[in-house]
């Protein structure tokens, strides 16, 4: 509501914002613990999507994450997995960060591990600004994909219903 308020609201009207007040955290710490899941096959995305979509509503604040899923690979970007993984597609990341060590990183989304296994994961430590930039800086979707960035549901989405949103990614 906020969002359409400063705009204006709907049809031709615009909004004139005369001032905004930013508010500054201090930093609980100088490194986060960075995440990134790449998960390939319609089952362990919609498994791993289920967990983490589970996990989400529970979290603490200090976790933070998002979601997107796509049938394309990127044009001239490295769609190769690490060593000793394999990525097919469609393709489902899971990326974000948590104001905490890696290992409670870990033991936090471990739901999300053992709901399937990623092909491809990256979680560790960084300063605070270089994962900013380096790592959680989110590229555009690319056309045909689906990416979850806000919560709007109180109560996890059934399994079917994601099943449905990878089938649509898969037809488009």
């Amino acid at each position: 509501d906020l969002f359409w308020a400063l705009r204006g609201g709907a049809g031709g009207n615009f909004g004139v914002n005369t001032s905004l007040k930013f508010g500054l955290v201090r930093i609980p710490r100088p490194k986060i613990t960075v995440y990134g899941f790449r998960f390939s096959g319609r089952d362990d995305i919609v498994a791993a999507w289920s967990a983490f979509d589970r996990l989400m509503l529970e979290a603490p604040p200090e976790l933070s994450g998002f979601t997107g899923v796509t049938n394309v690979r990127q044009l001239g970007g490295d769609n190769s997995a690490s060593s000793g993984f394999t990525v097919g597609y469609p393709l489902m990341t899971i990326d974000g960060c948590y104001q905490g060590s890696s290992d409670q990183a870990r033991e936090l989304l471990a739901p999300v591990f053992a709901a399937a296994k990623p092909a491809d994961y990256i979680l560790g430590e960084f300063d605070y600004w270089s994962a900013q930039i380096d790592w959680l800086a989110v590229a555009p979707m690319p056309k045909h994909g689906l990416a979850e960035a806000a919560r709007y549901t109180k109560e996890p989405l059934p399994a079917d219903v994601l099943d449905q949103l990878v089938e649509r990614v898969l037809a488009a």
